[in-house]
């Protein structure tokens, strides 16, 4: 199989988005491989969600769902994407980095602004 080249101005940039439910986007030996091989199909990003809290009990329908419940367990790890991210910056070229969510008070703005 050919890669997609980014730069084909027919082909909308697809971006890449790790399981969560089991936080192994933070294991350099799962990550690192997974944003290589991204990155030589041809997707134009890797993208990293940031939750620092789950809900236990809400009475809100979470509407990306059947059942109406956040398909993940309350105590579930979501690592630092940051942290994650800049890992996969050091092992991939052309990979386009981003964060589905980021919580802009849990961090400090000199840390972000690296």
């Amino acid at each position: 199989m050919s890669a997609v080249k980014p730069s084909d101005p027919a082909m909308a940039g697809l971006a890449v988005i790790p399981p969560v439910s089991t936080a192994d986007f933070a294991d350099p030996a799962w990550i690192g491989p997974l944003a290589r091989e991204a990155e030589r199909l041809g997707f134009e990003s890797l993208v990293l969600p940031e939750h620092v809290v789950l809900a236990v009990d809400y009475t809100s329908r979470y509407p990306y769902s059947k059942s109406g419940r956040v398909p993940l367990p309350s105590d579930c790890v979501i690592p630092d994407p940051i942290d994650t991210l800049a890992y996969v910056a050091g092992v991939t070229t052309t990979l386009g980095l981003a964060t589905g969510l980021l919580v802009l008070p849990w961090h400090h703005p000199l840390t972000l602004a690296k």
